[in-house]
């Protein structure tokens, strides 16, 4: 066949060379029609069946032979000869992982083919045939996959098909990706310098690391774009780390039991279990399970959707959050609020940034891969001090106490022992009135509620101030401060005060002192 006046594909260097340069790679997909033109045959041919002639860039081979190969000795056919490059997939069979153990998971290539047993029914597991006998019950069972891609949808026209990779863990899916990527973007440090004149050249030369960026075949004859390459003015811009302050990012580092199998976490917490069969716990995540103590939504826990973390529906089957925000079908119940959304929420505390080099006026950069079945529907991140306030109003006078070095000193003399009755105000004087309570309403409530939680108000609408007595206590603790981190809702910090119990005992014994004086 020759190419005669048609452009050959292949010259150009970024075209990955002419076909039949790439081995195994290069393929013909062979066509044999009938005089109607109907397909009757076909076939994929091995580049062994053709001739590369490089001295003419033709490609000679003998239709006839390949007519014969595929069964006809004579008649009249029309044929088609598709040269092909196989750029992804393959047509060879792996095993592969069943399982989720800690050193691998499921999709994973099983490749210690010496060390497995087939049942006579054809099954195959990862054990020696006596590892299996011993243990059959526990022993993985693999599966053999083919490195082809399946149909997964085909279009109204059926001209266009949608393909879909199978979860096999290895370049198999690399391929699958990059066949679908026009370019990529990478970031590296390496150093290039244009060789001659810098003003003139048009030859570039790097010098890369290990491993690193370097100038491949492709690229040769392409285009190169430097932006902003003559400077003509300076700003600084915000040195971005790769410290990952994130702790499991990918969520990748799951809990198992102590035989490897991933921990089924749907009847742990007060959720619908049917709802969340899928849910697995994660290192350093919380499970997304949300109490709601107060607020719209109290008293709805067990009912429809929490955030959970779950397995194969990640980036390459990976592990990611799943907000299913489809609450709304439970609206029609009586506990549930007028208000249609509920909060969806996993969390996580991060190391102490400090101790990271991070510093005032530093920017904070979030990248992640979502996906959403509604357009234009993202998620929230927050960022919250979990023990110290942002920043808090400047005071308006001083505090209580305050010593003033320019104002006279008192005009009697100085006590030497306190008065009598008198108990300092300590965390330790006021347990031994009574206990210090709890931090969150949840924990107060059982705590405090009695019974059926009617000691305690509903709402619950304690402020800094508050005491113990709200629920009957003896008052010998009050909130001095409330933090809310947006996700958990209200944290109550309780401090002594036993400056009000010292004045309920002094009025009693004043009052005590008029009833019994003639």
């Amino acid at each position: 066949m020759d190419a005669n006046n048609f452009q050959v594909v292949g010259n150009k260097p970024y075209e990955d060379g002419k076909w039949g340069s790439k081995g195994d790679r290069d393929f013909v997909h062979f066509q044999i029609f009938d005089a109607s033109n109907n397909l009757i045959q076909y076939d994929n041919l091995p580049l062994s069946n053709f001739i590369i002639n490089s001295s003419n860039d033709n490609v000679e081979f003998y239709p006839g032979a390949h007519i014969r190969n595929l069964g006809f000795e004579s008649g009249t056919f029309t044929i088609r000869y598709n040269f092909l490059r196989k750029l992804a997939g393959d047509e060879s069979a792996v095993l592969v992982h069943t399982l989720d153990k800690n050193d691998t998971k499921i999709g994973d290539v099983y490749t210690n083919t010496d060390n497995i047993y087939i049942t006579e029914d054809g099954v195959i597991y990862a054990a020696n045939e006596r590892d299996y006998k011993d243990n059959q019950s526990t022993t993985e069972q693999l599966k053999i996959e083919d490195l082809k891609y399946q149909i997964h949808e085909i279009s109204p026209s059926r001209t266009e098909v949608r393909l879909r990779a199978k979860q096999i863990n290895s370049s198999y899916i690399d391929d699958f990706v990059n066949i679908q990527t026009p370019y990529t973007i990478k970031e590296t440090d390496t150093q290039i310098d244009f060789l001659g004149n810098s003003n003139e050249s048009l030859i570039l030369n790097i010098t890369p690391n290990d491993n690193d960026f370097i100038f491949s075949n492709q690229m040769v004859g392409g285009t190169i774009t430097i932006p902003d390459v003559y400077i003509v003015d300076q700003i600084d811009v915000a040195v971005r780390s790769e410290t990952n302050v994130i702790l499991n990012p990918s969520g990748e580092e799951i809990e198992t039991d102590n035989l490897g199998n991933v921990l089924d976490i749907s009847g742990e917490h007060e959720w619908d279990a049917t709802l969340h069969d899928d849910a697995i716990r994660v290192r350093s995540w919380s499970d997304g399970f949300l109490q709601f103590s107060s607020g719209d939504f109290v008293g709805t826990s067990a009912i429809g959707y929490h955030a959970k973390w779950v397995q194969r529906e990640g980036i390459a089957g990976g592990n990611c959050i799943k907000f299913s925000d489809t609450n709304e079908i439970f609206r029609d119940l009586v506990e549930w609020p007028d208000s249609v959304y509920r909060k969806l929420s996993l969390r996580q505390e991060i190391p102490n940034l400090q101790g990271q080099g991070v510093k005032v006026g530093d920017f904070v950069n979030v990248r992640m891969d979502v996906k959403s079945s509604v357009a234009n529907k993202g998620v929230q991140i927050a960022l919250s001090y979990p023990n110290e306030l942002v920043d808090e109003d400047k005071p308006q006078n001083p505090p209580d106490g305050y010593f003033d070095v320019n104002n006279p000193g008192p005009t009697e003399p100085q006590p030497t022992s306190p008065p009598a009755g008198y108990v300092s105000n300590t965390e330790g004087n006021a347990s031994t009135i009574e206990g210090k309570p709890p931090s969150t309403e949840a924990e107060i409530r059982t705590e405090y509620g009695g019974p059926r939680g009617q000691n305690v108000p509903t709402p619950f609408d304690a402020t800094v101030g508050t005491s113990t007595s709200i629920w009957g206590g003896t008052a010998a603790w009050k909130i001095t401060e409330i933090r809310n981190d947006g996700v958990s809702g209200n944290k109550y910090f309780w401090g002594p005060n036993l400056a009000e119990q010292s004045q309920k005992i002094h009025l009693i014994l004043v009052v005590l002192g008029l009833l019994i004086q003639p």
